[in-house]
């Protein structure tokens, strides 16, 4: 396997938490062009549960894997 490509092999990171980590980051933009600049457990907790169905839905699961196939195929390691 190419060196750095391990997280290109792991489907999770490419069908769930790679839309988890953007739809968070999105919300946090959102956050700052409002003026809040610190959230607690619970404003944490309220980010996470909007974000949470769409990233690990059914949908990206199944987009996700179709990634994880090119990405694989193309990295000649098959």
């Amino acid at each position: 396997m190419p060196p750095h490509s391990s997280h290109l092999l792991q489907p999770l990171d490419i069908s769930c938490f790679a839309p988890l980590k953007h739809d968070y980051g999105q919300k946090i933009r959102e956050m700052a062009q409002k003026d809040i600049h610190a959230i607690d457990k619970m404003g944490f907790l309220s980010i996470y549960t909007s974000i949470h169905g769409r990233a690990f839905s059914k949908h990206n699961g199944a987009e996700g894997t179709q990634r994880l196939r090119k990405r694989y195929r193309s990295s000649h390691n098959y």
